[in-house]
């Protein structure tokens, strides 16, 4: 792994942190930085070792927006230069929501455009007191595109379109409020230790449970998963662990 590579991938333990590594240029996305990531991901998708993700970001700003040269090549290549470099965050969104484990968002500083959307198709979120966000796109003459879909997932339709239609920024306190972050720190020291602190929560559930428990569906369909999870061998044995007051074998507390 070179660590001029747009994306840094790194796996501690059963945790994959993945990293946004153009600081110089406040991690502004393109289709390259976005590609990069979808093949990290996908490949981890793969891996059942890996039960969590953390996306973090280098440098001072989580990600700044839509790199200003993937823009210009828009304007210079027509539609199929724009499809080719805004598709790229749709398929980066996206596996993220295929990615069948939890993920986890680290923020600091600016999370604009995609870099909003990065942080909204994340399952959780944690972010430093000033930290702040935006969606752009309409104050440069664009569509929010496939950013809007996972920012309403996110916050809901009503929040999402004031944000989403006004262009304005907003801060980590206000993204608290609307669901888009679930907790905001200090500073990075804080965000690093509740970062780790979430992510060795979530390892405590079952890895099955843990995929089934991200969709969120209609109160039948829950139903019948919860009835058909009860079958299996993940759910025997950590039924059987709390029956018996000891660590599931999924749980890091087992090796403690």
């Amino acid at each position: 792994m070179s660590l001029n590579e747009p994306i840094l991938a790194e796996i501690d333990g059963e945790v994959g942190m993945l990293t946004l590594n153009r600081a110089h240029v406040h991690n502004a996305m393109d289709s390259t930085m976005a590609d990069h990531a979808v093949r990290i991901l996908e490949s981890w998708r793969a891996d059942a070792s890996i039960r969590a993700v953390i996306v973090a970001a280098a440098g001072a700003n989580f990600c700044i927006g839509q790199d200003a040269d993937s823009l210009r090549r828009c304007l210079d290549g027509g539609e199929p230069c724009c499809r080719r470099e805004f598709g790229a965050n749709r398929r980066l969104f996206d596996a993220l929501a295929g990615l069948g484990r939890p993920s986890i968002a680290r923020i600091q500083g600016a999370a604009y455009g995609p870099g909003l959307g990065l942080v909204a198709a994340c399952d959780l979120a944690v972010a430093t007191y000033d930290a702040h966000f935006a969606v752009q796109e309409t104050r440069l003459g664009l569509s929010p595109g496939p950013l809007a879909g996972v920012f309403a997932d996110a916050v809901g339709v009503r929040a999402a379109r004031r944000y989403l239609m006004s262009g304005e920024r907003f801060s980590a306190v206000q993204a608290l409020r609307i669901g888009l972050v679930h907790e905001i720190v200090p500073g990075e020291n804080e965000l690093d230790e509740a970062v780790s602190e979430l992510a060795h929560a979530l390892l405590g559930g079952a890895p099955q449970a843990l995929a089934g428990s991200r969709t969120i569906e209609s109160p039948d369909a829950a139903l019948e998963a919860q009835v058909t999870s009860a079958s299996t061998v993940e759910a025997r044995a950590g039924i059987s662990a709390f029956l018996e007051s000891r660590a599931a074998p999924w749980d890091p507390r087992r090796r403690m």
